[in-house]
Formats: C-alpha cells, sequence, structure tokens
C-alpha cells in the first residue's frame, strides 16, 4: 500500500516503519483518509511523541493534530489468558458503531521477545472480527523486531492483515528485514530487489530450504543488530 490515504474500508493495514519521521507520515496519511474526523484515532505511547506527530500532521493539515492520542500503557492486555483490546479502545470502538479509522502503535513500545507469540495470536484474532465499516492500522517499529525472530514473526504478522505499507526509510537493515516477509523472488518490489541481490551475494540472506521465502544468516543477523539492537526484556515494560 503506497498511500495510506487511499486506505478502504474494511482494511487490517500492517505498517512497517523504521523512523519516528516515517510513523508520523504514515500516521498523517491514514488519519487524512477518514471519512469521518470524529470517528478517527490514533494512540501513541507518550506525550513526547504525541507533540511530534501533532507537529508532523499540522504541517499536511492543522485539523489532524487533533486526532492523535496518548494511550496509558499497551493498546492491549491480558484477557482471560489472551491479549485483547484495552478498555480505552473499546470504548472508542463502540462509541463509534458506524465505523472507524483507528490505530495505535504501542505494540513493539511494550512487547518482549516472550510475549510476541501472544501478539501475534491478537493480531489473527483482530483480523478475523468485522470490520467493513472501518478501517485500522497496525504500525510496527522494525527498529524493535528481534533479528533472530523477524524470518518467522514478519510472515505471520504479514498473514494476519489485508494489506501492508512498507517502509522506504533507507535503513538497510530494517529494508533487509523487510525482504523476509516475500516467498517469492518475483513478488519483491523492484526497489528492494537490488539489495536482495547483495544480501544473497553477500550470504546475508538465503532461500529456506523449503523455497517459500528468505532467512538471515548468522552473518546477516550480525549485520542487522550492529545497525540496531533490540533492547533485551529487562530493559521493557511488560
Amino acid at each position: 500500500m503506497q498511500d495510506l490515504s487511499q486506505l478502504p474500508t474494511g482494511a487490517h493495514c500492517l505498517d512497517l516503519f523504521s523512523s519516528e519521521d516515517e510513523a508520523a507520515e504514515h500516521a498523517t496519511a491514514f488519519l487524512a483518509g477518514a471519512l469521518d474526523p470524529d470517528a478517527s484515532s490514533y494512540w501513541v505511547a507518550g506525550n513526547s511523541l504525541l507533540a511530534y506527530c501533532q507537529e508532523k500532521a499540522s504541517e499536511r493539515d492543522p485539523s489532524l493534530s487533533d486526532r492523535f492520542h496518548v494511550l496509558d500503557g499497551p493498546q492491549v492486555l491480558p484477557t482471560h489468558g489472551k491479549l485483547r483490546p484495552a478498555p480505552e479502545v473499546v470504548r472508542f470502538l463502540k462509541a463509534h458503531p458506524d465505523g472507524v479509522t483507528a490505530a495505535a502503535a504501542t505494540i513493539t513500545e511494550y512487547w518482549t521477545r516472550e510475549q510476541i507469540p501472544g501478539y501475534i495470536e491478537y493480531e489473527r484474532w483482530f483480523d478475523e472480527q468485522e470490520r467493513s465499516s472501518s478501517r485500522f492500522l497496525c504500525p510496527y517499529d522494525l527498529r524493535k523486531v528481534p533479528t533472530d525472530l523477524a524470518a518467522s514473526v514478519l510472515p505471520q504478522l504479514i498473514a494476519s492483515h489485508s494489506h501492508v505499507a512498507l517502509s522506504k526509510y533507507p535503513n538497510p537493515a530494517s529494508q533487509m528485514l523487510q525482504l523476509l516477509i516475500f516467498p517469492q523472488r518475483d513478488l519483491v518490489p523492484s526497489e528492494f530487489r537490488p539489495l536482495l541481490d547483495w544480501g544473497l551475494t553477500e550470504r546475508n540472506l538465503l532461500w529456506k530450504a523449503t523455497d517459500d521465502g528468505l532467512e538471515l544468516t548468522a552473518q546477516g543477523e550480525h549485520f542487522a543488530r550492529a545497525l540496531r539492537s533490540f533492547p533485551p526484556p529487562s530493559a521493557r515494560t511488560s
């Protein structure tokens, strides 16, 4: 998906970004496409990011800045053994039964390696819910996807969304991680193919034995970690 303002109703879009600037650009475009401004919201994890997103949004349309909000905690919480939407999110959805344009950029702010399977289960569950009159965006910071799990995590996330917005930020580690979502070479976008060729030639990437996608080699994992590391669980809030 190239223009998130054109994301159709019924969409559940995975949004991959590699910088705060890119996240704000994607969020602004997504909110600009809302049919009902009062039924649109983009939640962030803190006041500093809120102010940044509002500033970026106001450059396109000052009215968009009012649609950003701070979510005081994760967007999903344990509910009967599963991760499900937080009460504030549920209240917003119930307040607009005719459909919403909604996103929350908190998952990669809060997850730990051990919790990732639970978040993937949540995305699968959410993808099965009725959303024909709504537009949903699921932002994921590629800098916070653990490199040794990326070949498993990213394809699973792709499989549980109807659309995907790729990061265009020129960070080679993030770009290389995104190659893992394509099961076949002919599905790789043309702008990513030089990186694919380089990754294979330098043996940072290999086709899986089953020939159904790519995986990082040990060297490739080291390369990605050298450019941006995933904080250990002890450094994050669960």
